[in-house]
């Protein structure tokens, strides 16, 4: 699951995700997901208090939004397993 993933209450349409500390960074995420689905997903890096394990996702259509979902659950069970 995507118990990795800390989703703080959003009032737009974005939400902010914290990444568990012990996974990749989001650039390596947000590669995987471009390279793969065609999803891109903020690196939230650059924004000032925060560091390289936040994301900042748009929310879409119902079909994009479990696409995202899937592909993120994907890449957990991949780091999971020891690949990337």
């Amino acid at each position: 699951g995507l118990t990795r993933f800390q989703v703080f209450p959003g009032r737009a349409n974005y939400l902010l995700i914290r990444m568990d500390a012990k996974l990749p960074p989001a650039n390596v995420l947000q590669k995987v997901l471009l390279q793969s689905l065609r999803l891109l997903i903020r690196d939230c890096s650059t924004f000032e208090g925060l560091d390289d394990h936040y994301i900042r996702i748009a929310v879409r259509l119902p079909v994009q939004n479990h696409s995202l979902a899937d592909g993120m659950a994907d890449w957990l069970a991949a780091q999971d397993s020891g690949s990337s």
